[in-house]
């Protein structure tokens, strides 16, 4: 419990900017301001280009969004800043791929080449396994850089690596601790949810903050459309390295593999199992620390009570789509830390 509830300090440099958005925003001048309109606005200048293609879908889940931020989320100020741009890059990232396929479309139709898959509940080898796999020459993995912004810039410098390279440094000095939770560096293999933001619908803006009822509403809405989103996507990196196959993994898609199999047919998957006991632990004390990052909410006991609920809807999920689809490789943890 003690590494659990580590505290928590911003250095003062962003301590004081901070505060002068938060005072900025008391005057009436709202810095960051968490309202579907302004990000929007936000998101298209960031991107220089108009259309968002905001379907009736993106913006009901822009909305639950804000409003979650604002009012379940109880955001610091650097909290609140993390938030603004975490939803603005999600949008201008959608802006830059409505803009890339209006321009080469086939891009965004390659054929993926035999990618592979790595599912299983948060903190049960998921991450140990795909960097593993990606070790590979004849594989293709997407690094911490390219999932947080996979669509290049219009114009100017591509400033995409030094971008998360300066966020990562950042959640380093408030928080230590994370690299030893989730080692993470702008080259590493990393999980490919963060593709689903460009749709609002994803469980990764829950990852970094506390939103509780945007995750709940979340777990309720179709996710064939974000689905199919993420598959263009990877088409895109595809056309890239044609000759290697993708090898990816993202937790989140252990409860849609029915959704993922409609977007992807040819994806194989593997599917690693964990004793849940040290799962829920430890999935407890990484979203702590990821959310004492920006948020003054700091209840461990309703934490591990809403990742129970989450796992259990993730598990039923699964045994779901296995029932009627069981083409999946099992990997048993203590098998894959023994060899």
């Amino acid at each position: 419990m003690h590494d659990m509830l580590e505290p928590i300090q911003a250095p003062l440099s962003l301590r004081v900017a901070g505060a002068v958005g938060c005072g900025l925003t008391d005057l009436g001048l709202p810095v960051w301001p968490l309202e579907p309109d302004r990000i929007c606005a936000k998101a298209r200048r960031r991107a220089g280009v108009t259309d968002l293609h905001k379907t009736p879908e993106v913006g009901e889940a822009l909305e639950r969004l804000c409003r979650s931020a604002v009012e379940d989320a109880a955001l610091t100020p650097l909290g609140r800043f993390a938030v603004y741009d975490m939803f603005c890059n999600a949008l201008s990232t959608r802006a830059l791929w409505v803009a890339h396929k209006s321009d080469q479309p086939k891009r965004f139709e390659t054929p993926l080449r035999a990618p592979l898959m790595v599912v299983g509940f948060p903190r049960s080898g998921t991450t140990l396994l795909h960097r593993l796999l990606a070790l590979a020459d004849d594989v293709r993995s997407l690094k911490t850089w390219e999932i947080q912004h996979p669509m290049r810039p219009l114009r100017g410098a591509d400033r995409r690596r030094s971008l998360t390279a300066r966020q990562i440094r950042a959640m380093n000095k408030i928080a230590p601790s994370f690299q030893l939770k989730h080692p993470m560096g702008p080259d590493d293999p990393e999980e490919d949810f963060w593709l689903l933001n460009t749709s609002l619908r994803s469980a990764a803006f829950y990852t970094f903050a506390p939103l509780l009822t945007y995750i709940e509403w979340h777990r309720e809405q179709d996710m064939t459309e974000p689905y199919g989103l993420w598959r263009e996507m990877l088409s895109s990196f595809q056309a890239d390295t044609p000759d290697k196959r993708l090898v990816l993994k993202a937790p989140i898609h252990t409860a849609y593999l029915s959704e993922l199999r409609q977007a992807a047919p040819s994806f194989g998957v593997v599917q690693i199992w964990r004793d849940p006991v040290p799962v829920v632990g430890s999935l407890n004390s990484l979203l702590h620390t990821l959310h004492a990052l920006v948020s003054t909410h700091r209840d461990p006991t309703e934490l591990g009570r809403r990742n129970l609920e989450f796992l259990s809807w993730m598990g039923a999920r699964n045994r779901a789509a296995r029932a009627t689809n069981d083409t999946v490789l099992d990997v048993r943890y203590d098998d894959l830390i023994a060899d």
